[in-house]
């Protein structure tokens, strides 16, 4: 009886471990995103406002923005803040928050769209309370986007894999066995 226990016990935790591993190695893949990068810029005065976005926009997932200044010589300027404002379609505020410039680095944002469709991005770079410069987008938010297509592949093959480890360790584990056993 207690032999059968420690066997039994064994074996699950075995096939834990294995469905573990495949489920991390695939969930870890499904998250991938697309390599289409974004980016767009607008003249304000002696500036240049730069937005840069790893995807294109999509309703249904984190959309990572990036608000730079530039000189004429596209060389980053320093900026205390940016108010960054979307509207829909209907000029109808989603989203108006000030944003602090990250030391060295830009000031970023991530957004959640409630639908797909047309969007007004305004953005007011600021000194302290000095106005440099001002810069609207227009911008298309589209459908959700199909995650990377190799994320399916990647998740059964972490799952065969998960098997091949199983199956592997399963002399080990018989070997283990006929241990204990004798040691009993």
């Amino acid at each position: 009886m207690k032999t059968h226990s420690l066997r039994t016990g064994l074996r699950y935790l075995l096939f834990a471990l294995a469905a573990g591993a495949s489920a991390l190695c695939g969930s870890a893949v499904a998250g991938a995103r697309s390599t289409e990068s974004l980016a767009l810029t607008r003249q304000s005065g002696n500036y240049t406002v730069e937005i840069d976005s790893p995807n294109p926009f999509a309703v249904g997932q984190k959309n990572f923005v990036d608000f730079y200044l530039l000189d004429g010589a596209g060389t980053s300027q320093s900026f205390s803040d940016v108010r960054v404002i979307v509207l829909d379609s209907a000029q109808e505020g989603i989203f108006d928050a000030d944003v602090a410039k990250k030391p060295g680095s830009a000031a970023p944002v991530t957004f959640f769209f409630p639908a797909a469709g047309n969007y007004t991005l305004e953005t007011i770079f600021y000194s302290g309370s000095a106005q440099l410069a001002q810069a609207s987008f227009p911008i298309t938010v589209g459908a959700v986007t199909r995650r990377n297509p190799a994320y399916l592949e990647w998740l059964v093959g972490g799952f065969c894999g998960g098997i091949v480890v199983a199956l592997a360790c399963a002399p080990l584990l018989r070997r283990y066995e006929r241990t204990v056993l004798q040691d009993s």
